[in-house]
């Protein structure tokens, strides 16, 4: 996925639930890799982290969020 991104010229949205166990385990790789930490923190990278939210944003409020966050971005683009 690192490769991947790396290799890929495009902005990239990413947002993270908070309350969810694949977030937490891209979250603890990030933090061990100097690489990782490097590549999100580029100008093209735009990180979103919403506390308390479960992996599939279950609830409105979290999924209202995610609109706000990427319509915001979209319109930056």
């Amino acid at each position: 996925m690192e490769d991947a991104l790396r290799r890929f010229r495009g902005r990239v949205l990413l947002i993270l639930s908070g309350d969810d166990l694949t977030a937490q385990e891209f979250k603890d790789v990030v933090a061990r890799s100097r690489r990782w930490r490097q590549l999100l923190s580029g100008d093209r990278v735009t990180r979103c982290d919403l506390p308390g939210a479960n992996h599939t944003f279950a609830r409105r409020d979290w999924r209202n969020q995610v609109e706000r966050w990427t319509e915001a971005w979209v319109k930056n683009l």
